[in-house]
C-alpha cells in the first residue's frame, strides 16, 4: 500500500478539518467603497447634511400679505355681527420660490366667537399661530394686529301686530267698511337692537281700483329688515266693501257719559244733545232708528275736577254698516266735580252699556 496515497485520502476525509462557510441567505451586498474607511465617510456625510440645512435656512425669507379676511365661527341661531369681517396683515416665512405663488386667499384665518348676555356686547378676539393656516411649504411668523373687537348682538324675539295699507282708490259711491287681518300678530325674531326699534311689522298694501265693489280677501306678505324673520311670515287680509247711496241726518241726540266709574268725579249739569250725520247702505239708513245711535264722551283720562273740553264720538251696531260722516258740536265743554258734590236734580241719564 502506498503511504502518500493513503495520506492523501485520508486528508480528504478528515473529519476534523475546517469546512468553507455557507452563503447567508438574502445577505444585502454593501460596495466595497462604502466597506472601507466608513466611519470617515459618515462623519463627511453628516457634515453635507448640517451645511445644506443651513443653506436652506440662509435661503428663507419673510413676505408680507396684507388685507387677508379673518372668517368669524358663531352660531348665527344665538348671535349676530352685522360689521364687516376684519381684515388683518400675515407675514409668512418660507422659500422664495414657493412665497411667490403664495396669494392672500391662500391663507386661512378664522376666530371663534364667544357666547354673550342680553343686548349688543364688544368682543375682544385675539389671534395665535393656531388661529392661521398657512399654504404648505410656508410657516406662520407674525399677524398685525393680532387683537381685535366686534360687536355683538344676540338674537331675540317679540310679538308685534301687522299693519297693511292700501294704494288706489275705490270707484266713487263705494267704501270699505271692515278690514280683517289674519293672524293680526306675528312672532318676529332678529338682533336686539333692530328688533326694539320696531312696533310694528308692514306687509305688502293692498291694491284698490273701481273694480273693487264686493267682499275680498287676499293673501299679503309680510316685508321686514333683512335682519329680521318673521312667523308667519305671510297674512290673509280680509275687506268688506259696500255701496252707500245716501246719508241720513239725525237731531236731538242725548250724549252718554263714558268712564269715571270708580266715583271719584261726576258730571255736574246736564250735557247738550248733538246731531249725528250718517251715510251708508239705503236699508240699513231706513232700519236704524234714533236710539240705536249713541253719541258718548269718554271721561277715563280726564284728570279730575274743573272744565274740559270732551270730544263726542259715536257708537254705531257695526253690522248695519254705516259710517259717521259728521257729529255736530263735535266738541263739547264739560264741567266735572267731585262725586260728594253731585246735585241731584238735572242729572244727566244714566249711561249705556260701553260700546
Amino acid at each position: 500500500m502506498n503511504p502518500i496515497l493513503t495520506l492523501g485520502t485520508m486528508a480528504r476525509h478528515d473529519p476534523w478539518a475546517p469546512r468553507p462557510p455557507l452563503p447567508r441567505a438574502n445577505s444585502m451586498h454593501v460596495p466595497s467603497f462604502i466597506r472601507n474607511d466608513f466611519p470617515r465617510k459618515l462623519t463627511a456625510f453628516g457634515f453635507a447634511v448640517i451645511i445644506w440645512l443651513a443653506a436652506g435656512m440662509q435661503l428663507r425669507e419673510y413676505t408680507v400679505f396684507r388685507d387677508v379676511p379673518v372668517t368669524l365661527v358663531y352660531d348665527a341661531r344665538r348671535l349676530d355681527i352685522s360689521q364687516r369681517a376684519p381684515t388683518v396683515t400675515v407675514m409668512l416665512k418660507g422659500n422664495p420660490r414657493r412665497l411667490a405663488t403664495v396669494r392672500t386667499n391662500d391663507i386661512q384665518i378664522t376666530a371663534h366667537v364667544p357666547e354673550v348676555a342680553a343686548g349688543v356686547q364688544q368682543c375682544e378676539i385675539r389671534l395665535t399661530d393656531e388661529n392661521v393656516k398657512t399654504p404648505l411649504g410656508t410657516r406662520f411668523n407674525r399677524v398685525v394686529p393680532a387683537t381685535f373687537s366686534v360687536d355683538v348682538d344676540v338674537i331675540a324675539t317679540k310679538v308685534l301686530p301687522v299693519k297693511v295699507d292700501e294704494i288706489g282708490e275705490l270707484t266713487p259711491g263705494y267704501r270699505i267698511v271692515k278690514r280683517v287681518i289674519q293672524p293680526e300678530t306675528v312672532r318676529v325674531e332678529g338682533p336686539s337692537r333692530v328688533l326694539e326699534q320696531q312696533t310694528f311689522v308692514p306687509a305688502e298694501p293692498v291694491p284698490l281700483d273701481d273694480t273693487v265693489v264686493e267682499r275680498f280677501d287676499m293673501m299679503r306678505r309680510i316685508t321686514t329688515p333683512a335682519a329680521l324673520r318673521c312667523e308667519p311670515d305671510s297674512v290673509r287680509v280680509s275687506f268688506d266693501v259696500v255701496k252707500y247711496t245716501g246719508v241720513r241726518n239725525y237731531n236731538d241726540l242725548p250724549v252718554h257719559i263714558l268712564g269715571g266709574a270708580d266715583g271719584a268725579v261726576t258730571v255736574a249739569s246736564v250735557l247738550p244733545r248733538v246731531s249725528v250725520l250718517l251715510s251708508g247702505p239705503a236699508t240699513s239708513l231706513e232700519a236704524l232708528r234714533a236710539a240705536d245711535i249713541r253719541p258718548f264722551v269718554d271721561l277715563t283720562g280726564v284728570p279730575g275736577p274743573g272744565r274740559h273740553p270732551c270730544r263726542v264720538q259715536v257708537w254705531l251696531d257695526p253690522a248695519a254698516r254705516l259710517s259717521v260722516e259728521k257729529v255736530l258740536p263735535d266738541t263739547i265743554e264739560i264741567e266735572v266735580v267731585e262725586a260728594r258734590r253731585r246735585d241731584t236734580t238735572g242729572a244727566p241719564p244714566a249711561p249705556p252699556p260701553a260700546p
